[in-house]
């Protein structure tokens, strides 16, 4: 398994996470 790989992978992860739950609270916060 290439480490660089992994991490690019898991940062990748963690921003779309991220993105994700900014989302989520807009839309609470509209209604």
């Amino acid at each position: 398994v290439d480490l660089s790989n992994v991490v690019s992978y898991a940062v990748l992860a963690v921003e779309m996470g991220g993105y994700a739950v900014r989302r989520i609270h807009e839309e609470h916060g509209k209604k």
